[in-house]
């Protein structure tokens, strides 16, 4: 009972919900960049380190600059996000028989076309524009983190596969359960073994089983 109350209560970290979330606009940031970028190139060239220079560059490349750093910090801190998880699971992951596994990967598909392609029709040369595509992702991200969409991220399922599973955990005498499985496992089937560990109420880390 103990146990199950532990892994309830555990969660990512706030920096790394943040580098999920992060990866997962990348596409999108992108191509804000890229289409704020063109709308504005008549005003890309050094104008002085002044008050004006400063005031032109954050009007017109602002939010392509604090973008661009998100997604900056989003990689790095994915990267080690994903090794410290792998090294964790490994170590300190619970064995499980999987009963029942359906492929979720469909789903980064319409989480791109329902939560990124309408801010592609934004205009952002202004600074409404500016405010309300950060007070839009403010929004997304809170409602990204506090759901399953936090495991569907379009970057990261380039390399990682997500499923929806139901398991039985071989150390123990408890009854069968369900969750959503992230792994790097492609072709995750029913039966086999599998290693996870917890990142939050029924959403689990993986790693294949080697005999």
């Amino acid at each position: 009972m103990e146990k199950n109350k532990n892994i309830k209560k555990r969660k990512l970290h706030r920096n790394v919900e943040f580098s999920l979330f992060s990866t997962s606009y990348i596409p999108l940031f992108f191509l804000i960049i890229l289409r704020q970028t063109t709308q504005n190139w008549q005003y890309f060239n050094w104008g002085g380190f002044n008050v004006d220079g400063i005031i032109n560059l954050i009007q017109n490349y602002g939010l392509s600059i604090i973008l661009l750093m998100i997604s900056m910090m989003g990689i790095i801190g994915i990267y080690f996000s994903i090794k410290n998880l792998t090294t964790e699971t490994s170590t300190n992951g619970f064995l499980v028989t999987i009963k029942d596994v359906k492929n979720r990967n469909a789903e980064a598909i319409s989480y791109i076309g329902t939560y990124i392609i309408p801010f592609l029709f934004q205009d952002y040369s202004d600074w409404y524009s500016f405010i309300s595509i950060t007070f839009l992702l403010f929004v997304v991200y809170k409602i990204y983190v506090g759901s399953s969409l936090l495991l569907i991220n379009p970057l990261l399922n380039i390399r990682y596969s997500i499923y929806e599973f139901e398991y039985y955990d071989d150390n123990s005498e408890q009854i069968e359960k369900r969750g959503m499985l992230i792994t790097k496992d492609k072709f995750l089937e029913d039966n086999e073994k599998h290693i996870i560990h917890s990142i939050g109420p029924k959403l689990y880390f993986g790693v294949q089983y080697e005999k």
